[in-house]
């Protein structure tokens, strides 16, 4: 059944005239011959619609430079929904909207948000995680997979996309959360419908199921945003305080703010009426997290491990584990996401006190059978901090952190683990050769003979795949056993390492065990392409 969203509690023309977020406008927290970073006010568009003729941040932008539609002057990068306030930033150049652009698609832009939403929120910290799909009415809901996973990440598709956003509490009182949002994707309506689906739903958004509006506006505001200027590189951060209704409504105290902006941008004089918002009417459900252990695939994976075609784990990846890493006899290592306890039990013999961490129960049930004093527990990843380690010598993680999302929480952990100048060693599948549906081997038949490639469709952005690990017995006509892989450019480790103090020291790309032996040219295409990427942090 079609619903018509029309905002309730609107303040009156009196009201309006005495409030902050009065007359929709922009003021400039900073501009230069790249850019403009302003904060938008609530009731304001980020764009006009096509065919329209409503005032919007974009608009009032491009009638202050005098922007044409052959010299456009301004150029619009991201959006805030029309009742969110906050920070935005525009470009006064190609050159620097192309930069900018960039970095927002490669995820190098910080930005954070303000709540205030329904109900207390029990944890002060947490992670919510589902895929997003927009219907044809321009509602947003989650679902609990993709229909499809064919395409590469970066593509056009309607279909469902990962979303994962990290909150922490900052107040609480008169019902309400006062909660701070960190997106590790920027997907439409990602905040407000996560937020309701968690049953905590922003202040003032009925269309996605609030009962309350104390604020007589939707209670959310881009808080932060950082970035680098494309210019020189610097880093540059941009904080707009959320009015001190956000704060009073929960019985709080708002933080003392200097002013950071200028007299506001006019609006433009000729203003048409918004036009009504229709959206299909959306069910509440509960966003879970995606559960991604191994227990489905456990029986498959001891049996593979037992064959000779576990070569790349025995032959590579765990000599180079051990090079890596150059454990000490007596010192305290933890391995995450241990599974059956191979590499555990290697450093176990070399002296080394060993905990290991795994969700699925199948699998430690194997590596219990062979505990020889190594403390296992059966724990997600991204509940480590449960755990209360500290003064862990090293960490590792094998073959793992590719299957693990959000990650945010995992390295947030496993960094408050280790001691000072502790090691964290992970290898995974390059992901720049070895990323599922992005790269393949190739033939290319030339008059000297055939050449091999390896093909890489995409990289920079990244996705999420469900992938059949029995490919082999799926085509004799076995049931097909699947999980979920993650696929992440290495500048995204690189950073999420950074934010919690550990630096890569080492990094190496370790090719297949075994080559091909009647085929030189693909031999030498299998040394030259790494099958593993490896890194080692130091915690600082």
């Amino acid at each position: 059944m079609k619903k018509t969203y029309r905002p309730k509690d609107r303040p009156s023309a009196a009201e309006q005239r005495d409030s902050r977020h009065s007359t929709p406008g922009l003021r400039i927290l900073h501009e230069d011959a790249q850019l403009l970073i302003c904060e938008k006010q609530e009731g304001l568009l980020s764009a006009t619609p096509p065919g329209t003729r409503e005032i919007s941040a974009f608009r009032m932008l491009q009638q202050r430079y005098g922007a044409t539609a052959r010299t456009p002057k301004v150029w619009i990068i991201h959006r805030l929904d029309r009742d969110v306030s906050g920070v935005m930033v525009f470009a006064l150049e190609e050159g620097a909207f192309r930069f900018i652009k960039e970095d927002f698609r490669a995820r190098r832009i910080e930005r954070s948000y303000l709540a205030l939403v329904e109900g207390s929120v029990e944890k002060d910290t947490g992670s919510i995680q589902s895929f997003l799909r927009e219907d044809r009415f321009g509602a947003v809901r989650s679902v609990k997979a993709p229909r499809r996973t064919a395409k590469a990440p970066g593509q056009d598709t309607d279909e469902a996309r990962l979303a994962v956003t990290h909150w922490e509490v900052l107040a609480r009182g008169r019902g309400m959360s006062l909660l701070r949002l960190r997106m590790e994707s920027g997907r439409k309506h990602q905040l407000r419908v996560q937020l309701s689906e968690l049953g905590h739903p922003i202040v003032g958004d009925e269309r996605y199921g609030a009962k309350m509006n104390p604020l007589r506006r939707i209670g959310l505001h881009a808080h932060e945003l950082t970035l680098r200027h494309p210019a020189n590189g610097a880093s540059m951060a941009f904080k707009s305080p959320a009015p001190s209704s956000f704060w009073n409504a929960v019985g709080a105290t708002p933080p003392s703010t200097a002013p950071t902006s200028a007299a506001p941008i006019p609006a433009p004089r000729s203003v048409t009426p918004p036009p009504d918002v229709r959206a299909k009417a959306m069910k509440r459900t509960t966003t879970e997290r995606m559960d991604t252990n191994w227990d489905s695939v456990a029986p498959w994976y001891a049996q593979l491990l037992s064959e000779a075609r576990s070569a790349p784990l025995e032959e590579v990846v765990l000599p180079g584990t051990l090079a890596l890493l150059q454990p000490q006899k007596g010192e305290r290592i933890l391995d995450l996401a241990c599974g059956e306890g191979t590499l555990a039990r290697r450093l176990a013999g070399l002296g080394c006190v060993l905990s290991g961490v795994d969700a699925s129960k199948e699998l430690l049930d194997t590596a219990i059978a062979h505990a020889d004093g190594i403390d296992y527990h059966c724990l997600d990843a991204r509940d480590l901090a449960q755990l209360q380690l500290h003064d862990m010598d090293a960490v590792t993680c094998v073959m793992a952190l590719m299957n693990i999302d959000p990650l945010d929480p995992v390295i947030k952990a496993l960094a408050a683990t280790l001691k000072t100048g502790g090691r964290f060693v992970s290898v995974m599948l390059h992901p720049a050769f070895r990323a599922p549906r992005q790269t393949s081997w190739g033939l290319e038949r030339e008059r000297d003979g055939t050449r091999h490639y390896r093909r890489v469709d995409g990289y920079l952005s990244p996705g999420q795949f469900e992938i059949i690990m029995n490919p082999g017995a799926v085509a004799g006509g076995d049931a097909p056993i699947t999980t979920w892989t993650f696929h992440r450019p290495v500048q995204w480790y690189v950073r999420l390492f950074a934010r919690y103090g550990l630096l890569i020291e080492g990094f190496e790309e370790w090719p297949a065990a075994r080559l091909a032996r009647d085929d030189a040219a693909m031999a030498r295409l299998q040394r030259e392409i790494p099958m593993f990427l490896a890194l080692r942090a130091r915690k600082v």
